[in-house]
């Protein structure tokens, strides 16, 4: 079964988001998913998904999944990616395996 998340933005999540875009200096993806959420809200330009993913260069999955995590986690969540499930591999250099291996 198909959920469907409507974006209703308080004035004050859509100033932050404005204040976010319009200063640029957060990260690549954090403006984008804040464009996003701004022309996607019910009470802004009414986008469809497909609408906002051809306008913001990505998946309309991209957009659906911003629409699921702004309304159920909340603004903070749908700004900032996920964090890793797994933590990040640790690199061993060639000569420095040789000398553990050695020991």
């Amino acid at each position: 079964m198909f959920k469907n998340y409507i974006v209703r933005l308080s004035q004050k999540e859509r100033q932050t988001l404005q204040d976010l875009v319009s200063t640029g200096k957060a990260a690549a993806y954090k403006i984008k998913h804040a464009n996003i959420l701004l022309n996607i809200d019910v009470n802004g330009q009414e986008w469809t998904d497909s609408e906002a993913a051809t306008a913001f260069s990505c998946h309309r999955n991209t957009v659906a999944n911003l629409r699921e995590r702004l309304v159920n986690e909340g603004l903070e969540s749908a700004l900032n990616r996920k964090p890793s499930k797994m933590p990040p591999r640790q690199r061993v250099i060639v000569h420095e395996k040789y000398l553990i291996l050695s020991e």
